[in-house]
């Protein structure tokens, strides 16, 4: 914790407050893609459809949150509109970027947060998730 920033979700209602990404954040579409590829393999399907994951302004302790349409306590196989939301005004690199979307995709497939050492669900951005770190020769951006 240590004044990294922390991860968290929240359920669909606070999407109405957040902005629009600004231009400071820059996450190639592919790259993106990927991530999304690492967390499925990770989780397995969550959602009635796949996650989309697109950049927004979020609170500055925070690097990402999960959210799906209706109740907070839909089963994850029958949630509708699940969306990973990045924080628009953090710097990302693939590390970075992979893990949190690893982390939120937990989320979205019912996890909560975790203290055992290597967690991709541990509640604060201290080390990249041993996938993404083996995803990292693929890539094509920092």
């Amino acid at each position: 914790m240590h004044g990294s920033p922390r991860l968290y979700i929240w359920a669909a209602v606070a999407c109405s407050a957040l902005t629009a990404a600004t231009a400071q954040a820059r996450v190639p579409r592919a790259e993106l893609h990927d991530a999304l590829a690492v967390a499925a393999q990770k989780w397995g399907a969550v959602c009635t459809a796949p996650p989309t994951a697109h950049l927004r302004g979020l609170r500055s302790d925070t690097l990402g949150m999960a959210t799906w349409d209706g109740m907070w306590d839909v089963p994850s196989d029958e949630r509708d509109g699940c969306r990973i939301l990045l924080n628009s005004h953090k710097g990302w690199d693939w590390d970075r970027l992979c893990t949190t979307v690893v982390h939120e995709w937990g989320h979205l497939a019912g996890h909560g947060h975790s203290d055992e050492p290597g967690s991709p669900m541990d509640p604060s951005y201290a080390q990249p998730y041993g996938g993404c770190v083996r995803a990292r020769a693929a890539r094509r951006w920092p």
